[in-house]
């Protein structure tokens, strides 16, 4: 749920008044959408809250607002925000937007590892084939193989993954 996708009965909750006032509160210009006349109003609870204070309404019809109350409707509103982002970056994360960060630089830190392994690895790889040719040959084998690593780099393979070509 995102902040613009709160029904009344939150907004309510949020900010601890009656469903029904939030109903006068649309009445009275505060910020709300619905798709049409048959579908429930949505709220942006930001948007909400800084009508609100525009206004100079109280949370609570006919009592005046006190210190405890509005902390209380601004805590309750942080929280319904926390959990709108909270519930928006899991279902990123499920849809494969989001990735973990500690996952990521683990995958980099194998990756330069790999890298690291496969142009240690060169010398020994390469050195039987490379006796007894000149050194054209040798230079075009050892750019062949080194631009195999940085491709194999570049498509996210590891050391185990790569092939010894050339």
């Amino acid at each position: 749920m995102q902040s613009g996708d709160v029904r009344k009965e939150q907004v309510a909750e949020a900010f601890g008044v009656h469903h029904k006032t939030v109903i006068a509160w649309v009445k009275a210009g505060c910020p709300a959408k619905r798709a049409s006349r048959h579908k429930p109003w949505t709220f942006d609870l930001t948007a909400v809250d800084a009508w609100i204070r525009r206004k100079g309404r109280q949370t609570t019809p006919g009592r005046p607002p006190t210190r405890d109350g509005s902390e209380l409707a601004r805590a309750k509103l942080q929280l319904t925000l926390e959990r709108a982002l909270w519930a928006r970056l899991k279902r990123q994360e499920l849809e494969g937007v989001l990735h973990n960060a500690e996952d990521c630089q683990a995958r980099q830190l194998r990756q330069i590892i790999a890298v690291r392994s496969a142009f240690a690895d060169l010398p020994r790889s390469l050195a039987p084939r490379l006796a007894g040719r000149k050194e054209e040959q040798i230079a075009d084998i050892l750019a062949k193989r080194i631009r195999d690593i940085i491709d194999q780099l570049g498509k996210g393979r590891e050391h185990g993954q790569t092939q010894d070509r050339g």
